[in-house]
């Protein structure tokens, strides 16, 4: 029994080479044996190795790069209930400021302040909410 072959298999190119050799053999009354042996003899291109290349900027069109973004790292910490209520309240705050904002947002918001402000104020910051 002839060995089927698989068409999802085939790249494009060797789908357009298949096509061409059977039309010219069948046009001139060839069999399919024939157009076997003669592709079994013929070598195949070998494909060229693609140099790896820089992608090429475009000047002044499309949308400006923005910055990369730094993943997020998931963790998990406890924090009393309280303060899990304050979280809500600044974020309801904040829709009132027409801000849509999340927990993570300001946490964040939070550890920017700490970092700018004083040691002296930042004790008392600290000294404030430990229990």
């Amino acid at each position: 029994m002839p060995k089927k072959h698989s068409l999802r298999l085939a790249s494009k190119s060797d789908l357009k080479d298949i096509d061409a050799d059977a039309l010219d053999a069948f046009g001139k009354g060839a069999s399919t044996k024939s157009l076997e042996a003669e592709r079994a003899t013929t070598k195949k291109k070998e494909p060229k190795a693609k140099e790896p290349t820089e992608p090429k900027a475009k000047e002044g069109r499309g949308r400006p790069k923005l910055p990369i973004k730094e993943k997020a790292v998931r963790k998990t910490f406890s924090m009393q209930p309280s303060n899990f209520a304050l979280l809500d309240q600044l974020i309801d705050k904040g829709m009132d400021a027409r801000l849509r904002i999340n927990k993570s947002d300001l946490i964040a918001a939070g550890l920017h302040v700490l970092r700018d402000m004083s040691l002296k104020d930042f004790a008392k910051a600290i000294d404030s909410v430990k229990k």
